[in-house]
């Protein structure tokens, strides 16, 4: 069983409450790609949603109707042209509404599932930028190794996993803890989004 494998199975059996948190803690973590590329206009709407988000964590309490209404209203929701660097902001929204179904859900495994997915996947899109292959499997049965990003966004997911299991349902410090830790694994992409900026101006 493959470590990204592990994660979907153990992430499938969690408690609601640990699905929200790592959820949550995987759009911070692709935060940096929407801060990096997207408009300066929308970032601060952006992190509004993001700080509620961590807010209803934090309380257990539903997600304001207003923050999906805040993301939809952005001009990046409408961008579907993989050829503008801004479309991989739009990719980085996704996560992120995928975080906030996981706190709406009544079942919200699969949204955790699709949060865990989408934000691998961006991680992966920005290994293909930096080693300049594409990024796509050629056989889903059996796909091509994760590239560095990749992985490390995998064992992320991973350490997630693991504080959560052991802390309190709602804990602010661990909310905390696990949030600037997201922010400084997030960090790896940095040099990745330059790269993107630089070829595609």
């Amino acid at each position: 069983m493959t470590e990204i494998t592990e994660i979907r199975s153990a992430l499938s059996n969690a408690p609601k409450s640990l699905q929200a948190a790592f959820a949550v803690a995987c759009a911070e973590r692709t935060a940096i790609v929407f801060h990096r590329l997207a408009a300066k206009s929308s970032v601060a709407e952006y992190d509004a949603v993001l700080d509620a988000a961590w807010e209803a964590v934090k309380t257990r309490t539903p997600i304001p109707t207003k923050c999906r209404k805040s993301l939809a209203s952005l001009p990046e929701a409408e961008i579907d042209d993989s050829d503008r660097r801004e479309h991989y902001a739009t990719l980085t929204m996704g996560v992120l509404e995928h975080a906030l179904d996981v706190l709406d859900a009544s079942n919200a495994s699969d949204s955790a599932d699709l949060t865990c997915c989408q934000a691998l996947d961006l991680y992966s899109c920005f290994d293909a930028i930096v080693l300049g292959s594409p990024s796509m499997v050629i056989d889903p049965a059996n796909p091509a190794p994760s590239g560095p990003l990749e992985s490390a966004e995998a064992g992320e997911q991973a350490e997630t996993l693991r504080i959560l299991g052991k802390s309190r349902e709602g804990d602010v410090e661990v909310c905390d803890r696990l949030r600037q830790r997201a922010k400084s694994a997030s960090q790896i992409l940095d040099s990745a989004i330059t790269t993107l900026i630089q070829s595609r101006p």
